[in-house]
């Protein structure tokens, strides 16, 4: 009964028990043809015992384990691997059915592949993880076909295996690697040219792109044949703040990520450049109240204790009230400050109801607020109107997204920086805000 449980019949079988069918029903019209169907009946017969033979003479044909990292990135695109060993001494076309978690909703997911006589493969997919958690592996599945493909042999490796989703970690590689290339351009992320620098001298290096001329180094550039430049220390030790609304409005998707996500990630970020910046790192979340407070800090740890309290956030599904996080603030932040606030108003109404408490917090801080273009209702207004119901829906669209930009300018005419951003767009604006608001020393 065992042997059963693991024997699959494969496609090309059907097709000759089919073709054996379609043969007989020909010998009652054409006798000669009962003799054709009998031989191939019988080489039918031979080839199933043939390839059963074949599959079970080895007690164990395939050996197959999946490798992958301990965390997943969100958003990101993660690498998982199977690596199959085969036994048998023929040509062995494998079937492998991994069981996905079920966060992913995939039903249809295998890989076919073909291996050589006692070959080894490893065979490689990605995973794109929208939502931060733990994810559980089920069993890895490999059908092995006979020689003949009439059969299949299901191995099992039990191989249950979860997994923790963090906010996306693999956005910092990314950065490290193209700083270190000097290819942040490439991605949108612009230089700034500092304006003022401190007094105090750093070191002698390459002019780059970007570079005021004003501190061209004429002696070194005279020594070394190309030019050179001083540079100075940047103003360190600013407190920089990550503040992020868990509000309902937080929860609105965008391409299957919900804003919260979004901003998770770039405030990762934010808090990975700030610290590279030799400035401190802080985070606040809150909804109806402040749920975390992690105090900005530039120990080594800070960053990976950021990383796991963004991993346990969830959406709170309510309307926020500032008053709790202004209160908060307003006590435990008595200094000035960099506030990056990422929320999300919908109407000018959501935000007459917080604009007084807004206005108080950036009369002590420096505030950015960061809030999100509604970018499915852009790209409905691209289509063509075929109708009148069509033009009046465009001009309900417009009016939504002219609300948007009437919130920016209330809040501009209170001298409150603000962005209006696209989610993918969010970090790439978040990290060149910051580096505009250094590069002015206005922090």
């Amino acid at each position: 009964m065992k042997l059963f449980k693991s024997l699959y019949i494969d496609r090309s079988l059907s097709v000759f028990l089919i073709a054996n069918v379609l043969v007989f029903i020909l010998a009652f019209l054409i006798p000669g043809f009962l003799i054709a169907g009998k031989a191939l009946l019988l080489v039918t017969i031979v080839l199933i015992g043939l390839d059963l033979i074949a599959l079970y003479r080895t007690k164990q044909g395939v050996s197959a384990f999946r490798t992958c990292q301990e965390r997943f990135s969100n958003g990101d695109n993660n690498d998982v691997s199977i690596t199959v060993h085969s036994s048998y001494t023929f040509p062995l076309q494998i079937l492998i059915i991994d069981e996905l978690p079920f966060q992913f909703q995939i039903r249809d997911f295998f890989i076919k592949s073909c291996m050589k006589p006692g070959a080894t493969e490893q065979l490689s997919y990605t995973l794109r993880p929208v939502k931060r958690g733990v994810y559980s592996f089920g069993a890895l599945n490999v059908f092995a076909s006979g020689p003949f493909r009439f059969l299949s042999r299901r191995y099992q490796f039990a191989q249950n295996q979860e997994v923790s989703v963090y906010p996306s970690f693999l956005m910092l590689k990314s950065y490290e690697l193209q700083m270190q290339a000097n290819r942040l351009k490439e991605n949108g992320i612009r230089r700034y040219r500092k304006l003022g620098h401190s007094q105090e001298f750093d070191q002698v290096r390459n002019y780059v792109e970007g570079d005021d001329l004003r501190v061209i180094n004429w002696k070194a550039t005279a020594r070394n044949q190309h030019l050179m430049v001083n540079q100075y220390q940047d103003e360190r030790a600013r407190q920089i703040y990550c503040i992020i609304d868990k509000g309902r409005s937080m929860e609105l998707p965008f391409k299957e990520m919900s804003l919260l996500d979004y901003s998770i990630n770039a405030s990762l970020m934010l808090s990975h450049l700030a610290l590279k910046k030799y400035d401190r790192a802080g985070l606040v979340t809150f909804n109806r109240k402040v749920d975390t407070f992690l105090k900005a800090s530039s120990d080594n740890n800070q960053l990976n204790t950021i990383l796991q309290t963004l991993y346990l956030e969830k959406t709170a599904y309510h309307e926020s009230d500032m008053s709790g996080l202004f209160t908060s603030l307003w006590k435990n932040l008595p200094n000035r400050s960099l506030l990056f606030l990422f929320t999300n108003f919908e109407s000018s109404a959501s935000l007459s109801r917080q604009i007084a408490l807004i206005r108080r917090l950036a009369s002590r801080h420096l505030l950015v607020v960061v809030f999100f273009e509604d970018v499915m209702l852009k790209s409905f207004l691209d289509r063509r109107s075929e109708s009148v119901d069509d033009i009046y829906t465009k001009t309900a669209v417009e009016t939504l997204l002219m609300e948007k930009e009437r919130i920016v300018k209330v809040l501009s005419r209170y001298g409150i920086a603000t962005m209006l951003t696209s989610p993918e767009q969010l970090t790439i604006h978040v990290i060149n805000k910051y580096l505009e608001l250094k590069s002015a020393n206005r922090l």
